[in-house]
């Protein structure tokens, strides 16, 4: 009697709209919905449609052969597989997956033959990839390049010892639909700089080349290349100097909203290029760890900068004068400044408080206690930090 009442269940289901069928499982916590996905080919299709807005998490536990060949079977478009120490042939049978949108195996140590694997398997329905701690180097990156991964929007490959060689794949191959690309701790360099901004990736609106030993050449050919779409560039560790805060300013790039060029030796003449130049519409501006000093504050705050919403200058030595013309310059839309480490005195300080900031961040400065009182008293600021 329950088995019929059972089959009943599972016969009134089937006569229910397919958008209300596939609503029903999108509440289904994990366990319930990965049992209802196997219990019938109506339910099993219902529970595909749902998987689009449900991801599974096995981060930290160790799969094994018959554990990715189970995944085949499970109806999530969503894999997140941080360290699960997968191996090349784990790593085969995931790439049979049709059905992933997202795919992260960060931190697995796949290298080079798990990433043709996945360049050469059936993800071609694959949006998202993340394979950062890999170590699949250029060979790896040619292969993920180049192979059936043409959907992508998303690739994430920071730390995985890739050189000029696999920047160039990467740029040149089947990758045109991608609109971020993370290349965070590799080797690419000048030339793999070169390479990136001048390949078939015009369609990138976020690029990260951070800690990549990319000089004054690398940042002119990022300027003057084929990435004028882009809104958001992380440079951050570099070493491209006044002379490639010059071309970066200057270049094909007034479409940035973000850009970050922190810790890249730059000093008060690349702070006056970043202020005058062609990008006039940056909302965020980190400048962190140079050496700007208080001249190059001078130049930021009465540039063309005056879109800037969040500006970081900390560490930059540029005292109370710095601080006074950032007060008094062009910055009339900026709403979080940060100031950490500067050498700002009391006055500094003061002149500061009188504009129209939300958040400040005055941490390790020269000011005393009378001036910190001073800022408690006054309402005009809501967040600061000492």
């Amino acid at each position: 009697m329950e088995e019929q009442d059972h089959q009943k269940d599972i016969s009134s289901f089937s006569k229910i709209p397919k958008e209300i069928q596939i609503s029903i499982f999108s509440y289904l916590e994990q366990k319930d919905f990965l049992k209802a996905s196997h219990t019938c080919r109506q339910w099993r299709k219902a529970a595909f449609k749902a998987g689009g807005k449900k991801s599974l998490n096995l981060s930290g536990k160790k799969l094994d052969q018959a554990d990715c060949q189970a995944l085949l079977g499970v109806p999530f478009c969503t894999f997140i597989l941080n360290n699960c120490q997968i191996g090349d042939q784990e790593i085969l049978i995931l790439s049979q997956n049709k059905n992933l949108k997202e795919l992260n195996l960060s931190d697995n140590n796949i290298g080079e033959k798990g990433a043709k694997s996945i360049a050469n398997g059936n993800l071609n329905n694959l949006n998202n990839l993340n394979l950062d701690f890999n170590k699949i180097g250029d060979q790896g990156a040619k292969s993920i390049a180049n192979g059936n991964l043409n959907n992508l929007n998303n690739l994430n490959l920071d730390f995985n010892k890739i050189e000029d060689q696999g920047a160039k794949s990467i740029a040149n191959g089947n990758l045109n639909n991608l609109n971020n690309l993370n290349l965070y701790g590799n080797k690419i360099g000048d030339q793999g700089a070169n390479y990136i901004a001048n390949g078939n990736l015009n369609n990138l609106n976020n690029l990260n080349l951070s800690n990549n030993s990319i000089g004054e050449q690398g940042a002119k050919s990022i300027a003057n290349g084929n990435l004028n779409n882009l809104n958001n560039l992380n440079l951050y560790g570099n070493k491209i100097g006044d002379q490639g805060a010059n071309y970066i300013a200057n270049g094909n790039l007034n479409n940035l909203n973000n850009l970050n060029l922190s810790y890249n030796n730059i000093g008060e003449n690349g702070a006056k290029s970043i202020a005058n130049g062609n990008l006039n519409n940056l909302d965020n501006l980190n400048l962190s760890n140079n050496s700007i000093g208080e001249q190059g504050a001078k130049s930021i705050a009465n540039g063309n900068l005056n879109n800037l919403n969040n500006l970081n200058l900390s560490n930059n030595s540029i005292g109370d004068q710095g601080a006074k013309s950032i007060a008094n310059g062009n910055l009339n839309n900026l709403n979080n400044l940060n100031l950490y480490g500067n050498k700002i005195g009391d006055q500094g300080a003061k002149s500061i408080a009188n504009g129209n900031l939300n958040n400040l961040n005055l941490s390790y400065n020269n000011i005393g206690d009378e001036t910190k009182e001073f800022f408690k008293k006054n309402k005009s600021l809501i967040n600061i930090t000492f």
